[in-house]
């Protein structure tokens, strides 16, 4: 139902003949979306996962319709080391069960995006939130014990990550999809009040300097289906300049295959990709074959695959790390 309360929001607001959702409207509609969710955020397998999907075009839900983890559990045929089975009867009776408050709860959801696309919510942003405070002692006291430096954020790279090795690792660079669709100045209106942080850290006249893209062409639209502008700012491969390396801010498009290269070498996973460079900006640079306005790049497969070596090489020798191997 978060989906659709977005993609609402932005629909309504960016077809306004003049933008007044802003950051609070956004939040507002963040907080809304967990009281009309059926159910809480629970960790499942991939294979139950996948029966919820399954089951939904087995009965032709609705697309904004979930199964609840409960639900799952009631048509599910279980095997070990196997895809779950469905039982499609028992699927369309817990779907049938629920059509009728799920088409309420879309109605809703429909009512409340229009609300904070007006502007006419009544969500208002704390000075000083409980999570501020919180964040506040916990950085104070792990300080005061000597902590804070082994445990800087981000924590999630501290956390286990288990490693999906996949039968073609190139296989990233033959999968873009080029969509003829591009923002209008009203979605990149809305875009900029609710959600344009990185775009008004940049001045106007700011280029990724890989791509040569302006901000405006460098507007993607995300997996939720909205329009979004990032900007990373990047290490760099230099042997040439003061420890080996050199910070760029550049598009997300850059940033993909940047990250996404560094992973094909990187297969053992030793890499945090925002502290860690193996590629130059040139080799960067070089591996963009085509470059398209509001879309990914498409990828030069010759020239990767002749960098390969290279990359390994710096690898093996640990060359992405400048501070211990790198000369003042």
């Amino acid at each position: 139902m978060s989906e659709l309360l977005k993609l609402v929001f932005d629909s309504i607001s960016s077809e306004r003949e003049s933008r007044i959702a802003g950051i609070d409207s956004l939040k507002f509609i963040e907080k809304i979306s967990f009281a009309l969710s059926a159910y809480e955020n629970t960790i499942i397998c991939s294979d139950c996962n996948k029966a919820d999907a399954d089951a939904k075009k087995l009965v032709n839900a609705d697309k904004y319709f979930s199964f609840s983890p409960r639900d799952i559990s009631t048509f599910i045929i279980v095997k070990n080391n196997a895809e779950h089975s469905i039982e499609k009867e028992k699927a369309l009776e817990c779907y049938l069960n629920q059509e009728n408050i799920h088409i309420k709860r879309k109605k809703l959801a429909e009512y409340i995006a229009t609300i904070a696309a007006n502007n006419e919510h009544w969500y208002e942003e704390s000075k000083g939130s409980s999570t501020e405070s919180v964040n506040f002692y916990y950085e104070r006291y792990m300080r005061a014990y000597g902590l804070f430096d082994i445990c800087k954020p981000p924590y999630d790279e501290l956390l286990y990550k288990p490693k999906h090795y996949k039968s073609d690792l190139s296989k990233w660079r033959s999968v873009n999809k080029i969509s003829n669709e591009k923002p209008t100045q009203g979605d990149i209106e809305h875009m900029i009040n609710t959600r344009g942080t990185k775009w008004n850290n940049l001045n106007d006249d700011w280029i990724c300097p890989i791509c040569n893209r302006t901000k405006e062409m460098c507007i993607l639209k995300t997996k939720t289906k909205v329009w979004n502008f990032n900007t990373v700012g990047k290490l760099f491969y230099d042997s040439s300049a003061p420890k080996w390396t050199t910070t760029r801010t550049i598009c997300d498009s850059c940033n993909k295959i940047c990250t996404l290269l560094q992973k094909e070498v990187d297969i053992e996973g030793s890499l945090t990709y925002s502290n860690h460079y193996l590629i130059s900006e040139n080799e960067l640079r070089k591996s963009i074959l085509k470059v398209y306005n509001y879309n990914n790049h498409d990828v030069n497969n010759d020239y990767v695959d002749s960098i390969l070596d290279e990359l390994t090489i710096r690898l093996e020798n640990k060359l992405y790390t400048c501070s211990e191997l790198a000369p003042d």
